[in-house]
């Protein structure tokens, strides 16, 4: 597959937890990791996060990549998990998400 311009991929903003993100990290997860957290630990950190923001790279209808985080203190963000689809490696969706 030839690289895409990765500014011609959408991104799906989500402030907060919820199942659309939950089933696109899963998703993803087990498609990028040799160990993926299972759903429900994905769902269990996700939903007691204050200030939980992820973020969903999508071609067409497809989720690509995803980077997720939350807020541990007023000046501080931990970015939490994220990974990009092995077929969408090298079109710098990692670095947009980021």
């Amino acid at each position: 597959m030839p690289p895409e311009d990765p500014t011609s991929t959408a991104i799906k903003v989500y402030r907060g937890f919820s199942a659309a993100l939950l089933d696109a990290m899963h998703t993803l997860e087990t498609r990028i990791f040799d160990n993926p957290y299972p759903r429900d630990t994905l769902q269990r950190k996700c939903f007691h996060q204050h200030n939980l923001l992820g973020l969903v790279a999508l071609s067409g209808e497809q989720a690509v990549a995803f980077k997720v985080g939350y807020k541990l203190t007023p000046s501080k963000f931990y970015s939490w998990i994220g990974g990009v689809d092995p077929d969408f490696r090298h079109r710098g969706l990692a670095y947009r998400l980021m």
